[in-house]
C-alpha cells in the first residue's frame, strides 16, 4: 500500500520503504524454499492411472513454451505417436516441466534442447531432455540431485533454489525408476528420467 503511495511521501520514507520492500522479498523467497522442501516428501505419495505419456508430455511442453520463447530457446520433441502407461501423472508433469525449465534457463540464446521419449524394451520408459549449455563436471554429477545444489559455472546467472533436479530425482525413485545426468558431448547436459511403463 505505501508503494502505492510512493509519490506522495518523503525521500526519507522512500529509502526506508524501499528497504522494507527488500526484505519482504527476501522472506518470500526463503518460506518458498522451506515449502518446496516440506514438498519434496509429498512428490513421493503416488496416485497411478492409466493415460498416454507423449499426449502428457506435449503438455507439459506447451505450458513451457514462454520460458522458452523468453531464452531465445527452441524445444523439440522427439516421441511415439502414443504410448499407454500407467503413472502418477500430475508428478510426471512435474518432473518433466522441472528438467525443460532448468534446460531452458542454461542453454545458451539460439540453441535447441530436445525431449526424447522411447519405450524400447516394453518395460520401462526413457525421457531425456538434452541441452548445449554448459554441461557439469562429471564429478558434480551426483551433487546436483541433491535439495539446494546447483551446478558452479560462473558464467551462469540463474536464479533458483536448486530443487528441480532433487524433485525429478524424487517423482522418478517414488515409480521405481532414476534420474541420470551425463554430458551430452560435446556439450552440454542430458537429463535422462527412466521409470516402468507400469
Amino acid at each position: 500500500m505505501l508503494d502505492d503511495q510512493r509519490a506522495g511521501i518523503a525521500p526519507e520514507a522512500q529509502r526506508a520503504l524501499d528497504a522494507v520492500l527488500r526484505a519482504a522479498g527476501t522472506l518470500r523467497t526463503l518460506l518458498e524454499t522451506i515449502s518446496a522442501l516440506v514438498d519434496l516428501d509429498r512428490h513421493a505419495q503416488l496416485t497411478k492411472t492409466y493415460g498416454d505419456l507423449p499426449l502428457v508430455v506435449e503438455q507439459v511442453a506447451r505450458a513451457v513454451t514462454p520460458l522458452f520463447d523468453e531464452h531465445h530457446v527452441e524445444l523439440r520433441l522427439d516421441q511415439p505417436v502414443t504410448l499407454p502407461v500407467v503413472l502418477d501423472f500430475a508428478e510426471i508433469r512435474r518432473a518433466v516441466s522441472e528438467l525443460l525449465k532448468n534446460a531452458a534457463c542454461y542453454a545458451p540464446a539460439g540453441s535447441v534442447v530436445r525431449l526424447r521419449t522411447r519405450c524400447e524394451d516394453g518395460v520401462a520408459v526413457d525421457l531425456t531432455v538434452s541441452d548445449n549449455g554448459p554441461g557439469i563436471d562429471d564429478a558434480e554429477l551426483d551433487r546436483l540431485i541433491q535439495p539446494f545444489e546447483r551446478g558452479t559455472d560462473p558464467r551462469q546467472d540463474v536464479t533458483g533454489r536448486g530443487l528441480g533436479l532433487a524433485i525429478a530425482h524424487t517423482i522418478a525413485s517414488a515409480h521405481g525408476g532414476a534420474l541420470q545426468l551425463s554430458a551430452n558431448r560435446p556439450r552440454g547436459l542430458c537429463a535422462s528420467l527412466r521409470f516402468p511403463i507400469r
